[in-house]
C-alpha cells in the first residue's frame, strides 16, 4: 500500500507543482522580437515658404514662433540640409504674396535672427485672412521672376508652413490650390503644414484662441504636411516636427508588438542609442512606438533596429 500523506501536505504540494509548470512555460515563450525600419528617403534640399497670419489677434502666437525658431533651424542644420526660406502673410489687400524680406539661406550669418525678424510680421494686416491665395500668388508669376525670385529652386522640395488663428477665406476650392502646387513641383514634392485651430471647434488656452482652420487642415492632410495646434503654450516641439516634415523625415516608429519596456534595445544603423529625451529615444506607450530626438533620428535611407521581449501579460496557470 503506497504511503499516505497528511492532508496539509497535499495542500502544499499542489501549488508548488503548478508554479513549476507555469515558470517553465514562461521561459519557453520568451522569444526576442526585432522590428527593422528604414527612414523615408527624404530630400535634404528644400525651399520653405512661411505664411504668417498678420491680423490683430496674432501677437502672442507670433511671439511663440519667434521664441522657438532655433529648434526649427537646429533640426535642418543637424541633417546638413540645403534649405532656404521666404516669409509672406495672409493679407492680400496689398503686395499680395510678396515676401516680407529677401530669401534667407542656410549658413548665412545670423540666419536664425533674420528668420525670426521676418516671421515677426506684426498685427496690422487684414482680418480677412487668405493664406491659400497668398501661397499661390507667392509661388506664381510675376512674383517668381520679380520680388520672390529665387524662392523656388528646380531640384528642391517645397514645404509650406501656415500659421493662423482663423480659417482661410480665399476664393476657390482647396483642391485648386493643391493642383497649383503639384503643377509647380510634382506629386510628392510639396507639403503644406498647418498650425491652426483644431476641428471641430477650434482651441483656446491662456496663450491663444483660434477658430477651426478647416480649409488649411484639408490641404495639409492631402499633401502630407504636419497638423498641429496654434494654441500650444510652447512651440519648441512643433518647430522640430515642422522641420522634419519639411525634409520628408519621421521620428516616430510604431512597433509590431507591445514590448517589455525594460528589454528595449534601439540601434541606428547598428549603433546603440541611449534612452534619453534629448538626442536619444523614448518609448511612447500610447502609440506603442519608439520616438527619437535630435542626432538619434535616422537620416534619409538609414536603418533603425529595435529588439525587445514581447509583453506576456498575465500568465495563466497550466494544470
Amino acid at each position: 500500500m503506497p504511503p499516505r500523506f497528511p492532508a496539509k501536505m497535499h495542500l502544499l504540494l499542489l501549488p508548488l507543482a503548478v508554479l513549476t509548470v507555469a515558470c517553465s512555460d514562461y521561459d519557453v515563450a520568451r522569444n526576442v522580437s526585432e522590428d527593422v525600419f528604414v527612414q523615408e528617403d527624404g530630400n535634404l534640399t528644400v525651399d520653405l515658404l512661411w505664411v504668417m497670419d498678420d491680423s490683430g489677434t496674432m501677437s502672442e502666437e507670433q511671439a511663440n514662433v519667434v521664441a522657438n525658431l532655433g529648434s526649427f533651424v537646429t533640426v535642418l542644420d543637424g541633417f546638413g540640409a540645403d534649405w532656404q526660406v521666404g516669409v509672406t502673410t495672409t493679407n492680400v489687400d496689398a503686395e499680395a504674396g510678396a515676401l516680407v524680406a529677401p530669401v534667407l539661406a542656410a549658413g548665412a550669418d545670423d540666419v536664425t535672427i533674420a528668420f525670426a525678424d521676418a516671421v515677426d510680421v506684426g498685427t496690422t494686416g487684414s482680418r480677412d485672412e487668405q493664406g491659400l491665395l497668398a501661397l499661390e500668388l507667392a509661388t506664381s508669376e510675376p512674383l517668381l521672376s520679380g520680388d520672390n525670385a529665387g524662392l523656388v529652386r528646380g531640384d528642391a522640395d517645397l514645404a509650406v508652413v501656415i500659421l493662423s488663428d482663423e480659417d482661410d477665406h480665399s476664393p476657390g476650392e482647396v483642391g485648386a490650390y493643391q493642383d497649383h502646387l503639384v503643377g509647380l513641383k510634382g506629386q510628392g514634392n510639396v507639403r503644406v503644414s498647418a498650425v491652426v485651430g483644431e476641428l471641430p471647434a477650434g482651441c483656446a488656452s491662456p496663450y491663444a484662441a483660434a477658430d477651426p482652420g478647416e480649409r488649411y487642415l484639408s490641404l495639409a492632410n492631402v499633401s502630407g504636411g504636419l497638423v498641429d495646434s496654434i494654441c500650444r503654450d510652447d512651440f519648441s516641439e512643433t518647430m522640430k516636427q515642422l522641420a522634419l516634415n519639411a525634409l520628408g523625415l519621421v521620428d516616430t516608429f510604431a512597433l509590431s508588438q507591445v514590448p517589455e519596456p525594460a528589454s528595449l534595445e534601439v540601434r541606428r544603423s547598428g549603433v546603440l542609442l541611449y534612452q534619453r529625451d534629448e538626442n536619444g529615444w523614448r518609448y511612447d506607450a500610447g502609440k506603442n512606438a519608439i520616438v527619437l530626438d535630435g542626432y538619434a533620428v535616422p537620416g534619409p535611407g538609414e536603418g533603425l533596429e529595435v529588439r525587445y521581449y514581447a509583453w506576456q501579460g498575465n500568465i495563466e496557470e497550466v494544470e
